[in-house]
């Protein structure tokens, strides 16, 4: 293991050398307070201040963190969601905990996933959250299962005063706002 903070464009080296061996992003959260970054589970663990720590600089490595998911994939989690709760899937059936994602971690982790599918040739329909996988593979919200999974479900969209709204959603409509940016296709 070799943590250490790393910028978009240390990451994007690493990236390109695992090109063609890595299909999915796979997008989580820790559910441990904002300062634990030492997540094993997971390739890169974004801080509160968005702050990529890049746990394992292999991203071809192998780990666990999605269920029957791991090979071929990258897991990036925000530090965040220490003693969130899931009462039904609604965005008021959702408590995101005393450390909930902050405005600059969803930047962050939407520039980290722009960076990626550009360096690993993916598209951004190739980015998931845990939550989208967990129902897909009948262990999310609803499904009874006691190790249930419900990761950025619901994000706050702090462009519309911190309304919750579908993660993957937002994730998605952000990275491909910053693979636009980064293309110079912006139109402003």
């Amino acid at each position: 293991m070799d943590k250490r903070i790393m910028t978009l464009d240390e990451i994007g080296a690493r990236l390109e050398a695992a090109r063609g061996r890595i299909d999915r992003i796979y997008c989580h959260w820790t559910g441990a307070p904002y300062q634990l970054v030492e997540c094993l589970a997971y390739h890169v663990v974004i801080d509160r201040g968005g702050y990529c720590h890049v746990i394992h600089e292999d991203f071809t490595e192998c780990l666990a963190h999605t269920w029957h998911r791991n090979s071929r994939s990258i897991g990036v989690a925000l530090a965040c969601c220490r003693d969130a709760c899931c009462y039904y899937d609604a965005p008021s059936g959702v408590d995101l905990g005393c450390e909930p994602p902050t405005e600059a971690q969803v930047e962050a982790l939407a520039m980290f996933c722009a960076r990626a599918v550009e360096e690993l040739g993916l598209s951004v329909s190739d980015i998931y959250t845990h939550a989208e996988m967990a129902a897909f593979d009948g262990y999310g919200i609803g499904s009874g299962d006691p190790d249930m999974r419900w990761d950025l479900l619901y994000v706050p969209d702090y462009g519309d005063g911190g309304r919750l709204v579908p993660g993957g959603e937002l994730i998605r409509g952000k990275t491909k706002y910053y693979r636009k940016q980064r293309s110079g296709l912006l139109c402003l």
